[in-house]
């Protein structure tokens, strides 16, 4: 019943690789505004062959602590979401609602070094976005195209979303994700497998956080006790905050960056620091949301001392593992079998945009893009045979999907 489409998809590599190099050539870093429109209009013209809606939509305005300690707006790329309904007299039967995510921006700024593409051996290819995830896009965007041309295209309702900021935690386009999410049975998310080419099963939620700390200046010699050190309390609350580390096992929490101070010979006014905490359940969260608002509440109470103001906050809730996401991995691993791949799914401190869509109540799998390895490096790469295998199992998961296999 699939070999046309499967064998459709093996003719597919050449193209599929030919745009990916295209698309991986332009910086999309998470604030280059410029590059995430150009490849914008790029996808959008590819999905466009789908005969399908699509909207670009503004992702809301966002504002974060500086390192300088002033608040700024922080730039965000439009999100592309793209949609198929089924005809309206194929609705007699029970219609299958999936919903496709994935996004277009990267780590790397446009200022950052790694831009360039270099071939690998064992047919892989380096370069910024490879495999996190414009490969997923791409492996979303030809199995859609298999699909379409199989006699069940009518059996199911797809949305496709795209957002521009999920690399900074997706704090303009959550809204969306939700929303989205609540007109989907199911979520596929096209993040690209771990290294050894398992999936992601349970994932721990995430927050960043910025402490701005104001102290006094004085000159260092003559007036040194005059002076309060911002960057002296900004150090006393981050070593409290590391040692968390070591009280409670089901979190991790990770001292980003600093920034404070000027002249050596100046009692510095003002440190900014910002941290990450990884949680594995909502009542992590709301743990430490109350201890580090009392830890600044109590500084900020004694006398003589500097003041502490928090910003920013969680923008991952925990995905656990429950039965409807259960009974989603295994049909993935159904369809794996049906292609000859050993598909295993293991429990990870990073997080996506799966975590969200679980929190919306929405069953998903988030890892179904290509094999590579070493994103958020300079050494990122693809497995380039990953693109069309990858799309044939998405096939058969919209397939099983379409059918009423779940």
């Amino acid at each position: 019943m699939h070999k046309p489409q499967l064998d459709w998809l093996d003719q597919q590599q050449a193209a599929m690789e030919g745009q990916l190099k295209q698309w991986c050539l332009i910086n999309t870093g998470t604030e280059n505004i410029t590059g995430l429109e150009e490849l914008r209009l790029l996808i959008a013209e590819a999905f466009s062959q789908l005969d399908c809606s699509i909207e670009h939509l503004d992702s809301a305005p966002i504002k974060e602590l500086a390192d300088a300690g002033e608040v700024r707006n922080v730039p965000v790329g439009k999100c592309l979401h793209i949609r198929k309904q089924s005809d309206a007299t194929a609705k007699k039967a029970i219609i299958q609602r999936v919903m496709l995510v994935g996004h277009m921006d990267t780590v790397f700024a446009y200022d950052h070094h790694f831009q360039d593409l270099t071939p690998l051996e064992n047919n892989k290819l380096q370069g910024p976005g490879t495999a996190d995830m414009k490969g997923g896009i791409l492996v979303m965007l030809y199995a859609l195209k298999a699909f379409m041309q199989s006699p069940l295209a009518d059996q199911l309702e797809w949305q496709v979303f795209l957002n521009a900021d999920e690399e900074t935690g997706s704090r303009g386009s959550d809204k969306y994700l939700r929303e989205f999410a609540q007109k989907a049975d199911y979520g596929l998310v096209y993040e690209p497998t771990m290294p050894d080419a398992s999936l992601a099963g349970a994932r721990k939620g995430s927050g960043n956080f910025s402490i701005l700390v104001k102290g006094l200046a004085a000159h260092a010699g003559r007036a040194f006790h005059e002076g309060k050190n911002a960057i002296a309390g900004l150090c006393e609350l981050f070593d409290q905050l590391h040692q968390l580390n070591t009280t409670r096992d089901s979190i991790t929490l990770n001292l980003g960056r600093i920034q404070g101070g000027g002249a050596l010979n100046v009692v510095p006014d003002t440190a900014t620091g910002h941290f990450n905490i990884r949680t594995e359940t909502v009542e992590d969260q709301i743990w430490f949301a109350k201890l580090i608002q009392e830890k600044l509440d109590s500084m900020n109470n004694q006398a003589n001392a500097c003041k502490f103001e928090l910003h920013g906050g969680f923008t991952r809730p925990p995905k656990p593992m429950n039965e409807a996401t259960q009974k989603l991995c295994n049909l993935v691993k159904d369809c794996g079998h049906k292609l000859g791949l050993t598909i295993g799914f293991k429990a990870t401190g990073g997080c996506c945009d799966g975590n969200n869509l679980s929190s919306a109540g929405l069953p998903c799998v988030d890892t179904l893009g290509v094999r590579g390895a070493n994103i958020h490096s300079d050494k990122e790469f693809i497995c380039l045979d990953s693109l069309t295998e990858r799309a044939k199992l998405s096939y058969l998961i919209l397939t099983e999907i379409a059918k009423g296999a779940l």
